[in-house]
This record gives C-alpha cells, sequence and structure tokens, in this order.
C-alpha cells in the first residue's frame, strides 16, 4: 500500500495523468488488507488528482470526507496533507480565503504534531509537508500582492528546506520571483508601463469565463527542455495580464 501511494505522490509532480491509477489501486488494496491510514492517504492523492487535472467538482468533497476521516482518527499528518490539498483546491475555485484558512490549519496541525510527538516531526516527509504548506501560503499571499506575508512565509519554506539539504529550488525560485515582481511592479507603475517583459520561457493564451469575460492562461514553453512555466505559477491572471514572454 505504502509503495502504491508513493508511486501516486511522485506522479502528482512528474506525471498527474497516472496519479489516479497508482492511488486507486493503493485504495483498494488498503481496504482489502484493513490498512486505514493508507487508505485515508490513497483518498486524499485521489482527489489531489482530480484537483490537478481540474475536477473540483469532485475534488472538493472526497477532501473533506478524508479530511474528516483523517481527524477523526487522529492521523495528524494525514490531516495536515488533506489540508493542504483542500487549501489548493479551494484557491484554484477562487475560494481565496477558504484556501487560507486550510493552509494555516495545515501548519497549526504540524505545530502540535511537532511538540508531541518529536520523532515523527523530524522525519524528511514531515519537513517537506511543512515546505508545501509554507510555500501555498507565500504564494497566496503573493496573489493577493502582500509581499511582507509572502516573503515571510517563502523565507521560513527556504530556510528549512537550506538547513536539512531538501531540494530548494522551487522556494529560491517562488521567493525571486516575489521578490523581483514586487520591485519590477513598483518601478512600472512609477513610470507608467504598460507591461514587464521577462526572459521566462513561456507562453500566454486567453481563456472564457462563464460570465463571458477572458483571462490569460500560462501555457508550457515551446521548447518541453526549456520551460519556465512552473516557476511563473505563482502569478494572479491580473499580473500576468501585465507580463510578456518574448522567448516563448
Amino acid at each position: 500500500v505504502n509503495s502504491l501511494n508513493d508511486q501516486a505522490e511522485l506522479a502528482l509532480t512528474r506525471h498527474p495523468g497516472q496519479v489516479q491509477l497508482y492511488a486507486a489501486e493503493a485504495l483498494q488494496l488498503a481496504q482489502s488488507v484493513g490498512d486505514a491510514a493508507g487508505a485515508v492517504r490513497a483518498r486524499i492523492l485521489l482527489a489531489t488528482g482530480n484537483s490537478l487535472q481540474g475536477r473540483l467538482d469532485e475534488a472538493l468533497p472526497e477532501l473533506r470526507a478524508a479530511l474528516q476521516v483523517a481527524q477523526e482518527m487522529h492521523l495528524h499528518e494525514l490531516t495536515a496533507r488533506a489540508l493542504n490539498s483542500l487549501g489548493v483546491a479551494y484557491v484554484k475555485r477562487g475560494e481565496i480565503g477558504s484556501g487560507l484558512r486550510a493552509f494555516l490549519r495545515g501548519l497549526q496541525t504540524l505545530d502540535a504534531l511537532e511538540t508531541g510527538t518529536r520523532e515523527q516531526a523530524a522525519s524528511a516527509e514531515f519537513r517537506r509537508l511543512r515546505i508545501r504548506l509554507l510555500t501555498n501560503l507565500g504564494n497566496l499571499y503573493l496573489d493577493l500582492r502582500q509581499f511582507d506575508q509572502s516573503l515571510l512565509y517563502l523565507r521560513q519554506a527556504l530556510y528549512i528546506a537550506q538547513e536539512h539539504g531538501e531540494e530548494p529550488y522551487v522556494v529560491v525560485s517562488t521567493l525571486n520571483v516575489a521578490q523581483n515582481l514586487h520591485e519590477l511592479g513598483a518601478h512600472a507603475d512609477a513610470i507608467g508601463a504598460d507591461a514587464i517583459a521577462t526572459g521566462h520561457y513561456a507562453r500566454l493564451s486567453t481563456e472564457e469565463l462563464p460570465d463571458g469575460s477572458r483571462r490569460p492562461v500560462l501555457r508550457r514553453a515551446v521548447d518541453a527542455a526549456k520551460d519556465q512555466s512552473y516557476v511563473l505559477g505563482v502569478l494572479t491572471a491580473d499580473q500576468l495580464a501585465h507580463c510578456l514572454f518574448p522567448l516563448a
């Protein structure tokens, strides 16, 4: 069960379309052998996979149900995992306040676990989960243009990553984007510029919303080997609307 769930976890960042394949098999096996914790983790991964694929109407109730079971069973790390995924899904749906509360509750859950179970709190997976929550909070505050709060959480994530030898690249990239955007945005406003052009390899397109309006959508670069769109994923639609990526 753990192996299948681990495969689903890896697929989240590498092959999102395969998350359901591994997580569904993990859930079936966990239920057959009575592994309650493994089943909860598989349900969270299944719901997270739906969220990544844009199926938010399916993901949100699944995550709420998994969260309730994790809380009832006092599975604190899985509770924090569910809250993190729930926060991401809320933000994608535009429910910013709900997303913010979910991320903060996830951190509070980890804080309580850290004071109660030091051995588990020292695990690599625990640290990575804290880094994800801190980074998601940093991204959310960046979207809200609350740069001081954004940098506070991103710097905490970077400190933990560097202190324990975790891969800090995405955190560093996000932190750099936050700092640079703050400085460039202020300068662009000061000189009355209509847009900011950067050297990132990424593309922009637009999509129509239910109300008939359109918003910019970030796309991968033409050259997949040079793609940097994942670094720019922290930008809001309003910020993307004022960006140019001439290198595509």
